[in-house]
């Protein structure tokens, strides 16, 4: 069918919106093209964490940090508190 999508950058974002549009959204991967000008995906993330010392991305979400857990605390009151009144 050629493709239907061209994502733009193979770095964090562009790989995210890759594997969103195959898993949740169905697309076929010969439906989707993406312009980068390293030979791998992530290859700039993967190059920078190497020379901070990084091995792997965490998610705040899935491992919170004191700032989180407050942001996701006055998420919670505020759901509680004006979105109740709609």
């Amino acid at each position: 069918m050629g493709l239907q999508w061209l994502v733009v950058g193979g770095g964090v974002h562009g790989t995210f919106l890759s594997h969103s549009l195959m898993n949740h959204a169905q697309v076929a991967p010969s439906e989707i093209g993406v312009i980068d000008p390293h030979e791998a995906p992530l290859a700039m993330w993967t190059h920078c964490a190497k020379n901070v010392g990084m091995s792997v991305l965490r998610s705040t979400i899935v491992h919170p940090t004191h700032q989180t857990q407050r942001f996701q605390e006055q998420q919670a009151i505020f759901k509680a508190t004006y979105l109740k009144q709609l």
